[in-house]
């Protein structure tokens, strides 16, 4: 098993090894991700919630090595069996991290980037965080918001229109002035690949669409830096 630790100078400036105690005795695993200039560390474990194995996020103060982690409510009043794990802590007691978003139980689950505020406990979705723009929303002329619409045309000439759709999945670190770097999954159309994994282009030297059972151009998820 892996057991969350962090090491700190002693007097003579060698470097000590320090156990965090983790939650309860049925923790499987435990992991520290970051600390922050105060001594405020972050880090997430392993365990069986509702009869399935969860992680889920946990803040340590280092200043006070006799209590215990704390796990933070993240978006109901309680512990919920939502996996979630922090990636950064700035010194404003700010962290980021992701959290699952559905309560399926037997199929993967989608995520989303989180921030906690450790001084007013709030625990937030990025992705409500989002301006409309920000999420692939555009004003109409009527002043309604809708998804902007693109519309690809590829090796075939043949036109593919889809709506723009945006979700932060992941949020990897943030600074003092508050800005974060993560992942978002954007929607953008599936190409044609052949045996060698080279790109299928057509007569005009655009790609071909990857094609459903109807012989309709699909779409999917791709993940790229925000």
């Amino acid at each position: 098993r892996m057991d969350a630790a962090y090491w700190s100078q002693d007097a003579n400036g060698e470097y000590k090894y320090h156990w965090i105690p983790v939650v309860d005795g049925d923790v499987r695993n435990s992991i520290a991700y970051d600390i922050n200039d105060a001594g405020i560390l972050v880090g997430s474990y392993n365990k069986y919630i509702q009869g399935y194995i969860r992680d889920k996020f946990f803040i340590y103060d280092t200043n006070t090595p006799e209590t215990k982690p704390v796990t933070p409510n993240d978006f109901y009043s309680t512990m919920s069996d939502l996996s979630s794990k922090p990636r950064d802590i700035n010194n404003k007691g700010q962290v980021v991290g992701y959290i699952e978003s559905t309560h399926d139980k037997d199929k993967p689950r989608p995520k989303v980037g989180f921030l906690f505020d450790k001084e007013s406990g709030e625990f937030s979705n990025l992705n409500k965080l989002l301006t409309c723009e920000s999420k692939g929303y555009e004003k109409d002329a009527e002043g309604n918001w809708k998804r902007h619409e693109v519309s690809v045309e590829d090796g075939s000439g043949k036109t593919l229109t889809y709506n723009t759709d945006i979700v932060v999945v992941e949020a990897n670190s943030i600074n003092e002035d508050g800005t974060i770097v993560g992942t978002a999954f954007i929607r953008k159309p599936s190409y044609q690949f052949d045996d060698k994994g080279n790109l299928v282009v057509g007569d005009n030297g655009k790609p071909l669409f990857e094609l459903n059972g109807n012989g309709q151009p699909v779409t999917s998820y791709l993940p790229r830096m925000v």
